[in-house]
Protein backbone atom coordinates (compact mmCIF):
# COMPACT_ATOMS: atom_id res chain seq x y z
CA UNK A 1 0.00 0.00 0.00
CA UNK A 2 1.69 3.06 -0.90
CA UNK A 3 1.80 5.92 1.90
CA UNK A 4 -0.63 8.96 1.46
CA UNK A 5 0.28 11.63 -0.87
CA UNK A 6 1.15 14.36 1.32
CA UNK A 7 3.58 11.98 3.15
CA UNK A 8 5.41 11.43 -0.19
CA UNK A 9 5.19 14.86 -0.94
CA UNK A 10 6.66 15.94 2.44
CA UNK A 11 9.40 13.52 1.88
CA UNK A 12 10.35 14.55 -1.51
CA UNK A 13 10.64 18.08 -0.29
CA UNK A 14 12.53 17.06 2.85
CA UNK A 15 15.19 14.93 0.75
CA UNK A 16 15.23 18.09 -1.80
CA UNK A 17 15.88 20.49 1.12
CA UNK A 18 18.80 18.17 2.06
CA UNK A 19 20.24 17.73 -0.92
CA UNK A 20 20.04 21.74 -1.42
CA UNK A 21 21.82 21.78 2.15
CA UNK A 22 24.59 18.72 1.16
CA UNK A 23 24.57 20.74 -1.91
CA UNK A 24 25.72 24.03 -0.58
CA UNK A 25 27.90 22.18 2.42
CA UNK A 26 29.79 21.25 -0.44
CA UNK A 27 30.40 23.80 -2.56
CA UNK A 28 31.43 25.57 0.57
CA UNK A 29 34.07 22.85 1.70
CA UNK A 30 35.17 23.66 -1.95
CA UNK A 31 35.63 27.52 -1.76
CA UNK A 32 37.45 26.52 1.68
CA UNK A 33 39.67 24.20 1.09
CA UNK A 34 41.03 25.50 -2.16
CA UNK A 35 41.91 28.74 -0.32
CA UNK A 36 39.18 30.86 -1.68
CA UNK A 37 39.90 33.50 0.65
CA UNK A 38 37.71 36.30 -1.12
CA UNK A 39 34.68 34.31 -1.40
CA UNK A 40 35.25 32.99 2.36
CA UNK A 41 35.47 36.17 4.23
CA UNK A 42 32.32 37.54 2.26
CA UNK A 43 29.96 34.79 2.66
CA UNK A 44 28.33 34.14 6.14
CA UNK A 45 27.69 30.66 5.54
CA UNK A 46 31.63 29.80 5.38
CA UNK A 47 32.25 30.89 9.31
CA UNK A 48 31.57 27.26 10.05
CA UNK A 49 34.85 26.13 9.11
CA UNK A 50 37.74 27.14 11.24
CA UNK A 51 39.94 28.61 8.49
CA UNK A 52 37.80 31.10 7.36
CA UNK A 53 38.23 32.38 11.40
CA UNK A 54 42.01 32.31 10.96
CA UNK A 55 41.81 34.02 7.21
CA UNK A 56 39.84 36.78 9.63
CA UNK A 57 42.01 36.94 11.96
CA UNK A 58 45.02 37.68 9.71
CA UNK A 59 43.12 40.19 8.06
CA UNK A 60 42.60 42.10 11.16
CA UNK A 61 46.29 41.66 12.41
CA UNK A 62 48.02 42.26 8.92
CA UNK A 63 45.63 44.20 7.09
CA UNK A 64 44.27 46.48 9.72
CA UNK A 65 46.51 46.50 12.20
CA UNK A 66 43.89 45.21 15.09
CA UNK A 67 45.65 42.88 17.16
CA UNK A 68 42.51 42.17 19.79
CA UNK A 69 39.82 41.63 16.74
CA UNK A 70 42.76 39.26 14.91
CA UNK A 71 43.07 37.17 18.47
CA UNK A 72 38.88 37.24 19.03
CA UNK A 73 39.17 35.60 15.22
CA UNK A 74 41.35 32.96 16.18
CA UNK A 75 39.70 31.58 19.30
CA UNK A 76 36.68 31.34 17.16
CA UNK A 77 39.24 29.25 14.66
CA UNK A 78 40.45 27.36 17.71
CA UNK A 79 36.86 26.79 19.19
CA UNK A 80 35.73 25.01 16.01
CA UNK A 81 39.04 22.59 15.66
CA UNK A 82 40.91 22.86 18.86
CA UNK A 83 43.94 21.19 17.45
CA UNK A 84 44.27 23.61 15.02
CA UNK A 85 47.78 24.50 15.00
CA UNK A 86 48.27 27.27 12.74
CA UNK A 87 45.44 29.38 14.52
CA UNK A 88 46.84 28.82 18.13
CA UNK A 89 50.10 29.94 16.89
CA UNK A 90 48.50 32.88 15.23
CA UNK A 91 46.73 33.17 18.69
CA UNK A 92 49.90 33.18 20.34
CA UNK A 93 51.29 36.05 18.06
CA UNK A 94 48.39 38.07 18.92
CA UNK A 95 48.58 38.06 22.85
CA UNK A 96 52.26 39.16 22.16
CA UNK A 97 51.18 42.37 20.06
CA UNK A 98 48.48 42.80 23.05
CA UNK A 99 50.43 42.72 25.97
CA UNK A 100 49.37 39.26 27.05
CA UNK A 101 52.86 37.70 27.57
CA UNK A 102 51.96 34.97 30.14
CA UNK A 103 49.23 33.80 28.25
CA UNK A 104 51.03 33.69 25.04
CA UNK A 105 54.28 31.83 27.37
CA UNK A 106 51.30 29.11 28.32
CA UNK A 107 50.43 28.50 24.59
CA UNK A 108 54.08 28.17 23.50
CA UNK A 109 55.10 25.19 26.26
CA UNK A 110 51.93 23.75 25.32
CA UNK A 111 52.40 23.74 21.75
CA UNK A 112 56.26 23.15 22.69
CA UNK A 113 55.90 20.37 24.23
CA UNK A 114 53.07 18.48 21.72
CA UNK A 115 54.84 19.34 18.45
CA UNK A 116 58.19 18.57 20.22
CA UNK A 117 58.78 15.92 16.90
CA UNK A 118 57.19 17.68 14.18
CA UNK A 119 59.09 19.94 11.86
CA UNK A 120 55.50 21.28 10.00
CA UNK A 121 55.51 23.79 12.89
CA UNK A 122 59.25 24.71 14.06
CA UNK A 123 59.52 27.73 12.40
CA UNK A 124 56.60 29.23 13.67
CA UNK A 125 57.53 28.08 17.14
CA UNK A 126 60.96 29.39 16.30
CA UNK A 127 59.24 33.02 15.80
CA UNK A 128 57.03 32.57 18.58
CA UNK A 129 59.97 31.78 20.93
CA UNK A 130 62.22 34.60 19.34
CA UNK A 131 59.35 37.36 20.04
CA UNK A 132 58.81 35.99 23.55
CA UNK A 133 62.50 35.57 24.58
CA UNK A 134 62.15 32.22 25.39
CA UNK A 135 65.79 30.85 25.47
CA UNK A 136 65.49 27.20 26.22
CA UNK A 137 62.59 26.72 23.46
CA UNK A 138 64.46 28.84 20.56
CA UNK A 139 67.62 27.02 21.16
CA UNK A 140 66.14 23.20 21.30
CA UNK A 141 63.66 25.00 17.73
CA UNK A 142 66.61 26.38 16.29
CA UNK A 143 68.54 22.63 17.29
CA UNK A 144 65.91 20.82 15.44
CA UNK A 145 65.80 23.01 12.35
CA UNK A 146 69.49 22.86 11.93
CA UNK A 147 69.23 18.76 12.56
CA UNK A 148 66.28 17.89 9.95
CA UNK A 149 65.21 21.31 7.96
CA UNK A 150 67.70 22.60 5.53
CA UNK A 151 65.37 24.92 3.44
CA UNK A 152 65.05 26.99 7.13
CA UNK A 153 68.78 26.68 8.45
CA UNK A 154 69.73 30.29 6.41
CA UNK A 155 66.43 31.72 8.19
CA UNK A 156 67.39 30.20 11.52
CA UNK A 157 70.63 31.33 11.43
CA UNK A 158 69.83 34.40 11.10
CA UNK A 159 67.23 34.69 13.79
CA UNK A 160 69.75 32.88 16.09
CA UNK A 161 72.37 35.70 14.98
CA UNK A 162 69.69 38.53 15.42
CA UNK A 163 68.76 37.09 18.99
CA UNK A 164 72.13 35.90 20.70
CA UNK A 165 73.74 38.93 19.39
CA UNK A 166 77.37 37.25 17.40
CA UNK A 167 77.73 34.16 15.87
CA UNK A 168 80.41 32.90 18.72
CA UNK A 169 77.48 33.26 20.99
CA UNK A 170 75.20 31.86 18.69
CA UNK A 171 77.69 28.67 18.51
CA UNK A 172 77.48 28.01 22.16
CA UNK A 173 73.80 27.54 21.58
CA UNK A 174 74.48 24.48 18.70
CA UNK A 175 74.75 21.26 19.88
CA UNK A 176 77.80 19.39 19.02
CA UNK A 177 76.07 17.51 16.14
CA UNK A 178 75.05 20.13 14.34
CA UNK A 179 78.22 22.51 14.54
CA UNK A 180 78.75 21.20 10.87
CA UNK A 181 75.77 22.54 9.81
CA UNK A 182 76.37 25.78 11.31
CA UNK A 183 80.02 26.00 9.75
CA UNK A 184 78.62 24.95 6.07
CA UNK A 185 76.51 28.11 6.75
CA UNK A 186 78.87 30.51 8.16
CA UNK A 187 81.40 29.58 4.85
CA UNK A 188 77.93 30.27 2.94
CA UNK A 189 77.78 33.73 3.91
CA UNK A 190 81.06 34.24 3.98
CA UNK A 191 81.01 34.91 8.17
CA UNK A 192 85.00 33.47 8.04
CA UNK A 193 86.13 34.39 11.03
CA UNK A 194 83.40 33.36 13.13
CA UNK A 195 84.27 29.87 10.98
CA UNK A 196 87.21 29.63 11.45
CA UNK A 197 86.82 30.27 14.98
CA UNK A 198 84.29 27.08 15.49
CA UNK A 199 86.08 25.19 13.22
CA UNK A 200 88.87 25.91 16.15
CA UNK A 201 86.85 25.15 18.57
CA UNK A 202 85.05 21.82 17.02
CA UNK A 203 89.33 20.43 16.39
CA UNK A 204 89.90 21.59 19.80
CA UNK A 205 87.51 19.45 20.87
CA UNK A 206 88.14 16.08 18.75
CA UNK A 207 85.35 16.38 16.87
CA UNK A 208 86.69 17.99 13.68
CA UNK A 209 84.33 18.10 10.47
CA UNK A 210 84.69 16.39 7.75
CA UNK A 211 87.45 16.95 5.37
CA UNK A 212 85.21 17.96 2.36
CA UNK A 213 83.59 20.17 4.62
CA UNK A 214 87.41 22.34 6.33
CA UNK A 215 88.37 22.11 2.75
CA UNK A 216 85.61 24.27 1.53
CA UNK A 217 86.64 26.67 4.87
CA UNK A 218 90.27 26.67 3.55
CA UNK A 219 88.85 27.39 -0.37
CA UNK A 220 86.68 30.28 1.15
CA UNK A 221 89.74 31.95 3.36
CA UNK A 222 91.97 31.77 0.04
CA UNK A 223 89.49 33.35 -1.91
CA UNK A 224 88.88 35.92 0.78
CA UNK A 225 93.06 36.52 0.86
CA UNK A 226 93.79 35.25 4.36
CA UNK A 227 96.18 33.05 3.47
CA UNK A 228 97.61 32.50 6.88
CA UNK A 229 94.50 31.22 8.02
CA UNK A 230 94.04 28.98 5.25
CA UNK A 231 97.59 27.63 5.21
CA UNK A 232 97.08 27.24 9.15
CA UNK A 233 93.36 25.04 8.64
CA UNK A 234 95.14 23.34 5.55
CA UNK A 235 98.04 22.02 7.78
CA UNK A 236 96.61 21.21 10.60
CA UNK A 237 93.79 19.05 8.66
CA UNK A 238 96.47 17.57 6.11
CA UNK A 239 99.39 17.15 9.03
CA UNK A 240 101.71 18.89 6.79
CA UNK A 241 104.43 20.63 8.61
CA UNK A 242 106.70 22.27 5.76
CA UNK A 243 105.80 23.29 2.48
CA UNK A 244 104.81 20.93 -0.62
CA UNK A 245 102.65 20.00 -3.51
CA UNK A 246 99.38 18.61 -2.87
CA UNK A 247 98.95 15.07 -4.68
CA UNK A 248 101.87 16.14 -7.31
CA UNK A 249 102.02 12.57 -8.85
CA UNK A 250 97.94 12.91 -9.21
CA UNK A 251 96.99 9.74 -7.43
CA UNK A 252 94.25 11.14 -5.92
CA UNK A 253 91.61 12.94 -7.91
CA UNK A 254 91.78 16.75 -8.24
CA UNK A 255 90.40 18.65 -5.41
CA UNK A 256 89.44 21.74 -6.91
CA UNK A 257 89.70 24.00 -4.02
CA UNK A 258 91.82 25.26 -1.39
CA UNK A 259 95.42 24.03 -2.25
CA UNK A 260 95.35 21.33 -4.43
CA UNK A 261 94.99 21.06 -8.27
CA UNK A 262 92.14 23.41 -10.04
CA UNK A 263 90.96 21.83 -13.38
CA UNK A 264 89.06 24.82 -15.02
CA UNK A 265 86.97 23.49 -18.40
CA UNK A 266 87.72 24.88 -21.78
CA UNK A 267 85.54 24.24 -24.97
CA UNK A 268 88.70 23.95 -27.46
CA UNK A 269 90.57 21.98 -24.50
CA UNK A 270 89.91 18.63 -22.92
CA UNK A 271 91.51 18.25 -19.70
CA UNK A 272 91.93 15.09 -17.69
CA UNK A 273 93.47 13.29 -14.88
CA UNK A 274 94.72 9.91 -17.38
CA UNK A 275 96.30 6.35 -16.26
CA UNK A 276 97.26 5.72 -20.05
CA UNK A 277 100.64 7.99 -19.57
CA UNK A 278 102.73 8.46 -16.33
CA UNK A 279 106.10 9.19 -15.04
CA UNK A 280 105.81 7.72 -11.87
CA UNK A 281 102.95 6.41 -10.52
CA UNK A 282 99.92 5.39 -12.10
CA UNK A 283 98.28 8.62 -13.07
CA UNK A 284 99.18 12.02 -14.47
CA UNK A 285 97.84 15.21 -16.13
CA UNK A 286 96.47 15.30 -19.30
CA UNK A 287 96.03 18.20 -21.96
CA UNK A 288 94.46 18.04 -25.17
CA UNK A 289 94.63 21.00 -27.81
CA UNK A 290 91.61 20.08 -29.98
CA UNK A 291 92.82 21.93 -33.08
CA UNK A 292 89.69 24.53 -33.09
CA UNK A 293 91.10 27.45 -31.53
CA UNK A 294 94.25 29.42 -30.49
CA UNK A 295 93.85 28.95 -27.14
CA UNK A 296 94.92 30.96 -23.82
CA UNK A 297 95.21 28.09 -21.52
CA UNK A 298 95.90 28.38 -17.97
CA UNK A 299 93.17 25.88 -17.16
CA UNK A 300 95.52 23.64 -14.81
CA UNK A 301 96.61 25.37 -11.59
CA UNK A 302 98.05 24.83 -7.84
CA UNK A 303 98.45 27.39 -5.18
CA UNK A 304 101.48 26.33 -2.70
CA UNK A 305 101.47 27.20 0.66
CA UNK A 306 104.91 28.73 1.26
CA UNK A 307 107.20 30.82 4.08
CA UNK A 308 107.97 34.43 2.93
CA UNK A 309 111.46 35.02 2.15
CA UNK A 310 112.26 31.22 1.73
CA UNK A 311 113.75 30.44 -1.58
CA UNK A 312 112.62 26.78 -3.54
CA UNK A 313 113.03 24.26 -6.10
CA UNK A 314 109.90 23.16 -8.03
CA UNK A 315 110.85 19.74 -9.77
CA UNK A 316 107.99 18.42 -12.64
CA UNK A 317 107.89 15.98 -15.13
CA UNK A 318 106.55 16.59 -18.87
CA UNK A 319 105.68 14.96 -22.28
CA UNK A 320 104.40 16.23 -25.13
CA UNK A 321 103.03 14.69 -28.48
CA UNK A 322 102.44 16.57 -31.88
CA UNK A 323 101.73 20.14 -30.13
CA UNK A 324 101.42 22.97 -32.92
CA UNK A 325 102.18 26.25 -33.20
CA UNK A 326 104.62 28.66 -32.14
CA UNK A 327 103.28 29.29 -28.56
CA UNK A 328 103.84 25.76 -26.48
CA UNK A 329 102.91 24.85 -22.94
CA UNK A 330 104.95 26.17 -20.25
CA UNK A 331 104.97 25.93 -15.72
CA UNK A 332 105.13 29.26 -14.39
CA UNK A 333 105.37 30.15 -10.85
CA UNK A 334 103.78 33.37 -9.69
CA UNK A 335 102.81 35.09 -6.08
CA UNK A 336 99.86 34.59 -5.48
CA UNK A 337 98.05 37.90 -3.91
CA UNK A 338 101.46 39.32 -3.90
CA UNK A 339 104.33 41.22 -6.16
CA UNK A 340 107.69 40.28 -6.98
CA UNK A 341 107.52 36.71 -8.27
CA UNK A 342 107.31 35.39 -11.67
CA UNK A 343 109.16 32.23 -13.30
CA UNK A 344 108.43 30.37 -16.64
CA UNK A 345 109.67 27.30 -18.18
CA UNK A 346 110.52 27.03 -22.30
CA UNK A 347 107.50 26.05 -23.97
CA UNK A 348 107.34 22.56 -25.19
CA UNK A 349 106.47 21.99 -28.88
CA UNK A 350 106.10 19.39 -31.09
CA UNK A 351 106.96 15.68 -29.50
CA UNK A 352 109.32 15.05 -26.51
CA UNK A 353 109.84 12.17 -24.57
CA UNK A 354 109.40 12.41 -20.15
CA UNK A 355 111.73 15.44 -19.38
CA UNK A 356 112.68 16.56 -15.47
CA UNK A 357 112.79 19.98 -15.52
CA UNK A 358 113.14 22.66 -12.49
CA UNK A 359 112.39 26.23 -11.35
CA UNK A 360 113.87 28.03 -8.80
CA UNK A 361 112.65 30.88 -6.95
CA UNK A 362 112.51 33.08 -3.70
CA UNK A 363 109.84 33.52 -2.16
CA UNK A 364 109.17 37.83 -1.88
CA UNK A 365 108.89 38.80 1.72
CA UNK A 366 105.15 39.02 2.91
CA UNK A 367 104.13 36.40 0.35
CA UNK A 368 102.09 33.87 1.89
CA UNK A 369 101.36 31.71 -1.38
CA UNK A 370 102.56 31.32 -4.61
CA UNK A 371 100.57 29.45 -7.64
CA UNK A 372 102.25 26.48 -10.20
CA UNK A 373 99.78 27.33 -13.72
CA UNK A 374 100.32 25.55 -16.91
CA UNK A 375 100.28 28.11 -19.28
CA UNK A 376 100.03 28.67 -23.33
CA UNK A 377 99.63 31.82 -24.56
CA UNK A 378 98.10 32.79 -27.38
CA UNK A 379 99.55 32.75 -31.04
CA UNK A 380 100.13 35.96 -33.59
CA UNK A 381 100.79 33.34 -35.93
CA UNK A 382 98.26 33.36 -38.99
CA UNK A 383 97.89 29.30 -38.94
CA UNK A 384 97.11 29.60 -34.59
CA UNK A 385 94.75 26.86 -33.80
CA UNK A 386 96.30 24.61 -31.91
CA UNK A 387 96.50 20.78 -31.92
CA UNK A 388 98.58 18.70 -29.90
CA UNK A 389 99.00 16.40 -26.24
CA UNK A 390 100.82 17.60 -23.26
CA UNK A 391 101.48 15.78 -19.96
CA UNK A 392 102.11 16.66 -16.25
CA UNK A 393 103.33 14.66 -13.69
CA UNK A 394 105.81 14.14 -10.84
CA UNK A 395 105.40 17.87 -9.78
CA UNK A 396 107.33 18.41 -6.61
CA UNK A 397 108.73 21.36 -4.26
CA UNK A 398 111.92 21.08 -2.12
CA UNK A 399 113.46 24.38 -0.18
CA UNK A 400 116.74 24.80 -1.78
Amino acid sequence: MKPPLRKRIAWSVLLAGLGVVLGGYGLLRYQVGTRNIDFALNHASARLFPQTWLWEGHRYFYDRLDPEGAADAYRQAVARHNVYIEAWFSLAKAEIALGHREAASKMLQVLSSSLAEVSTWKWQECLVAFDLKEDQTLESAFNFILERMPRKVRDACFLARQYWGSWAAVAHHVRPANEPVLLQELIAGRELDAARELWDRMDRSGRPPERALTFRLCHALLHNQQIPDAKAVWNRETGIRRPRVHNGSFEEEPLNLAFGWRLAKHPDVAVERTPTESFDGRFSIHVRFLGTANVHFHHVTQILPVDPGAAYRLRFARKSRGLTTDQGVSVEVFGYACKGLYRSSDPVLGTQPWTVESLEFQVPEGCEAVAVRLRRRESLKFDSKILGDYWLDSVSLEPT
